[in-house]
């Protein structure tokens, strides 16, 4: 297995993107109107959170959070209390910190993946090596032992193909590298059902970490917040990686009343099944083709081509999106695709609407 590419910072290819929308420009870059779909409750407990902060002065000696966002997260996905929760300042940074397990090794990572891990990877002078997801689980495992990688990495869901949506699927791999972490990423899970989730196998598979946060569907990415949930052996093992006291006492209060809300997501689902449907309607009206969607749940389309001609098409409409780096493109794609976020409020819809069929 080869590396396709050189592992570089997702933040390089944003450079120059604005987050708004302008006076002639529909930014679907990225999403940017999920949050009021998920209903009034989060601003109403946020805020309260916020002021139950600022008027007691209760301390805690709790270096990983799990003190304040267990509570919250254990009736929410049915967690016992062997569960560990491991807080850290976001998802993206949690894992340049957890890249300090492979320690000058390797990582295995399973298929297209956001690119950051194997960036951190290399810079603590490990290796990542990756492998196409859809192989069976024991070629996967057996190639993660011929490498001798450290640990195992994989997104679920990822943003083209649910290959571990399966949870079995997952157990298996965990089973089949037994003195191995097994670390997931389900930033994306977030879009799902709560049902979806792995953190609920954790408890029977101690070498699985899960790794959440709210960036994803809740537009919290601000609190750089994210959490790993895990056996109590596998937290010592990231706490080694992880710096006590990386996340505010602030930022998990506020976390965990939004968690202690349970799924909130099942609004957004929906307005983004319509949306997607929608707008893959008005882009083949106007021609485009090789337009697919992402995994079930999430807010993107993908055109794959991988010329600027898709780009300047629908900038000359007034739509913008974003190339999306891929390190391993999917079975029979290549290249990066143009990334579109489809467009969730009622104005913003309308706005796409006029531009890529001409009707209000």
């Amino acid at each position: 297995m080869t590396e396709p590419r050189s592992p570089q910072l997702a933040v390089r290819h944003y450079a120059g993107l604005s987050l708004a929308d302008g006076a002639e420009l529909v930014n679907l870059a990225w999403t940017s109107d999920e949050r009021p779909l998920l209903g009034p409750e989060i601003d109403r407990v946020l805020a309260d959170a916020l002021a139950a902060h600022l008027t007691h002065s209760e301390s805690t000696v709790d270096g990983y959070g799990g003190a304040i966002l267990g509570p919250a997260l254990r009736p929410t996905f049915g967690l016992p209390d062997s569960v560990r929760i491991t807080a850290g300042p976001g998802v993206g940074p949690t894992l340049s910190f957890l890249a300090r397990l492979v320690a000058g090794r390797r990582a295995y990572v399973i298929g297209n993946t956001y690119p950051d891990f194997p960036y951190w990877v290399s810079q603590s002078a490990g290796e990542t090596v990756a492998a196409p997801a859809d192989r069976p689980v024991a070629e996967h495992a057996a190639a993660a032992r011929r490498c001798a990688a450290a640990v195992i990495f994989l997104e679920r869901p990822s943003l083209t193909g649910d290959w571990f949506a399966d949870a079995a699927e997952l157990a298996r791999l965990c089973a089949e590298l037994p003195d191995r972490l097994v670390l997931v990423d389900e930033s994306n899970a977030n879009y799902c059902p709560h049902e979806f989730s792995a953190v609920r196998q954790v408890s029977d598979t101690p070498n699985l970490v899960v790794i959440r946060g709210l960036s994803k569907a809740y537009g919290l990415g601000g609190l750089r917040l994210g959490y790993c949930v895990s056996s109590a052996a596998a937290a010592d093992r990231l706490r080694q990686a992880l710096p006590p006291g990386s996340v505010s006492r602030l930022s998990l209060e506020l976390g965990a009343a939004v968690l202690a809300l349970g799924d909130r997501t099942a609004g957004l689902r929906s307005a983004v099944r319509r949306s997607r449907l929608e707008l893959a309607g008005w882009l083949a009206g106007i021609g485009l083709e090789q337009v697919v969607a992402a995994s079930e749940h999430l807010p993107y389309l993908l055109v794959w081509d991988a010329t600027d001609a898709i780009e300047q098409r629908l900038t000359s409409r007034g739509i913008r999106g974003k190339r999306h780096p891929m390190r391993l493109p999917p079975p029979g794609r290549h290249g990066d695709p143009y990334r579109l976020s489809v467009p969730l409020a009622a104005d913003r819809v309308a706005a796409v609407r006029q531009r890529l069929t001409g009707q209000p």
